[in-house]
């Protein structure tokens, strides 16, 4: 028997159960070296414990154990020998499982070299990191060990790399040393450009005067998960990266979204379809709210009668005077009955700059802004007569401002003026030609001062 380098790891305990001697078989003989060992196993139990020894496959020519299985009574242990025999050279891994009432495997790492004939010096590589990439370099350190106290001149090194499963070997340097004292000395090579990922040997023969030794030592060339390539051309970080942009694009979107349908003052759904499209018997209204999208009135449908409603100061007026001015461009005549006197502004050019600074935003220039043709006539007697035929003028704006009466007059007037037109007897028309406008209508109610009268003319009016 010949001793050798090992290694043991933990034990392992299995929470009072039972105790294993080892967590790992690791061993570093030379070709033709016989090595024995012990595994140990503790039983902590009162009961008995039965225990199958085996191997993976790939160790069965190079290690033997002299059961095949233990049986070990309550508080007692037992031992199986493990004997490893250097039958070639090479780096082998595999596995002793534990199995029946353990269930566990024991990892094992053999490293088997060709035998040190030298009696001047031994020689040993200890790699820096054991899994590199194709474009890193072979890093290690060379120990070489001095065993007499003379010069040994002309040592020849030869390094090499070969793969786990060829013999031939890929000559990385040679070169040849004289060893006046033990060194340790660090050594890069690069790696070959027609290497293919894999597990390889690398080793360093050393010949001195016939007398031949070696180390070897297993190295793993592989590419990182990131940077491999999908069908030869899609780095795998590219994916993720491409992954993590849409998934934050769409993360942003929702987000996004969120905040502004948070912030929107509107709810409502609309069915966009089922609105009136332009034309040239439509009217354009503007933009429909929060969305970038022009909306249209069907100006025949005014024929009958509309009534603008929302809360004060919710845009009820210029709503109206939107409305009345399309209707204008449409050669349509209007009489508006004005009892805020702010209709006046009709028969004015805008130039204001900050409206007009908001044109563009309507599709419109500053040069778009027009005054309307008409007149405003202040009415000052409730009973004053209105010929309205007199007003009909297509393109026209009639404004009558009702300012300078009190509610219960203005109730009158607005009255009188609808019961004359039913007395005219106008005649009916398919299209729309004329429109009548009645702003603030709510202040001829009877709880704002009116006495109902002409309210209920303008009930009566829409209805026919």
């Amino acid at each position: 028997m010949v001793t050798a380098s090992t290694s043991f790891g933990p034990p392992i305990d299995e929470e009072g159960a039972y105790t294993i001697s080892r967590s790992l078989i690791g061993r570093e003989i030379e070709l033709g070296e016989i090595f024995s060992d012990v595994l140990k196993i503790t039983n902590n139990r009162d009961s008995q414990l039965s225990v199958s020894i085996s191997l993976t496959q790939n160790l069965e020519d190079l290690v033997e154990i002299d059961v095949a299985g233990l049986v070990i009574s309550g508080k007692n242990n037992s031992e199986a020998i493990i004997t490893i025999i250097g039958k070639k050279i090479g780096i082998f891994e595999g596995k002793l499982i534990l199995s029946g009432d353990i269930n566990t495997e024991i990892p094992v790492n053999i490293s088997i070299s060709e035998k040190n004939i030298s009696k001047g010096f031994k020689i040993d590589i200890r790699l820096e990191k054991k899994r590199i990439k194709p474009t890193d370099d072979i890093t290690f350190v060379l120990k070489l060990d001095k065993h007499s106290r003379a010069i040994l001149e002309d040592i020849k090194l030869s390094y090499f790399l070969k793969n786990t499963t060829e013999d031939e070997k890929i000559i990385l340097h040679n070169e040849n040393i004289n060893l006046t004292n033990s060194i340790q000395e660090k050594r890069t090579f690069k790696i070959p450009n027609n290497l293919t990922e894999g597990f390889y040997i690398l080793g360093v023969d050393a010949e001195h005067e016939g007398d031949n030794t070696s180390s070897m030592s297993e190295i793993q060339i592989a590419v990182p998960f990131l940077f491999k390539k999908l069908g030869g051309f899609i780095p795998v970080w590219s994916i993720f990266i491409g992954i993590a942009i849409i998934v934050f694009s769409i993360g942003s979107y929702v987000y996004i979204k969120k905040a502004i349908e948070k912030r929107k003052k509107y709810k409502m759904t609309l069915d966009l379809k089922t609105l009136p499209k332009k034309g040239e018997r439509t009217l354009y209204l503007g933009k429909i709210a929060e969305k970038n999208m022009n909306t249209y009135l069907e100006i025949d449908r005014l024929t009958t009668h509309a009534v603008v409603a929302g809360a004060t100061g919710g845009g009820k007026s210029i709503s109206a005077q939107v409305i009345v001015e399309e209707a204008l461009k449409k050669d349509i005549a209007v009489i508006v009955f004005d009892p805020t006197a702010q209709w006046s502004g009709m028969l004015r050019k805008c130039e204001d700059k900050k409206m007009l600074s908001f044109y563009p935003k309507f599709g419109l220039k500053p040069s778009d802004a027009k005054a309307f043709p008409g007149n405003v006539k202040m009415i000052k007697d409730p009973r004053q007569a209105i010929d309205i035929k007199k007003y009909m003028n297509p393109g026209h704006i009639q404004i009558l401002a009702l300012n300078k009466l009190d509610p219960s007059d203005m109730d009158k007037f607005v009255s009188s003026v609808i019961v004359s037109i039913f007395r005219s007897s106008p005649e009916e028309h398919p299209g729309l030609r004329f429109l009548l406008v009645f702003d603030e209508v709510h202040r001829l109610l009877p709880k704002f001062g009116g006495s109902g009268e002409g309210f209920l003319q303008i009930e009566r009016a829409c209805r026919e």
